[in-house]
């Protein structure tokens, strides 16, 4: 069985990459995660400046900010 732990925290005060990595509590947790063999990934989310909200519209993925070709339908009598 696999899991996935998300840590959500205020972007505005959580350490940086170099701080967690000199951080002794962190890094027993790690290498306690690498003894186990239990990290088989992991990366930092991108800042909330760089989000991007995706909705579904008429079953499809659809972001006011991303624009994606729609189908042409054709309106031309054959």
């Amino acid at each position: 069985m696999r899991y996935a732990l998300l840590i959500c925290d205020d972007e505005s005060v959580s350490p940086s990459n170099e701080e967690l990595a000199a951080d002794p509590r962190h890094q027993a947790w790690q290498a306690d995660l690498d003894r186990r063999g239990a990290k088989l990934v992991g990366a930092r989310l991108r800042p909330v400046a760089d989000a991007t909200t995706v909705r579904v519209r008429e079953g499809r993925p659809w972001s006011p900010t991303v624009r994606s070709p729609r189908p042409r339908t054709s309106s031309a009598a054959c």
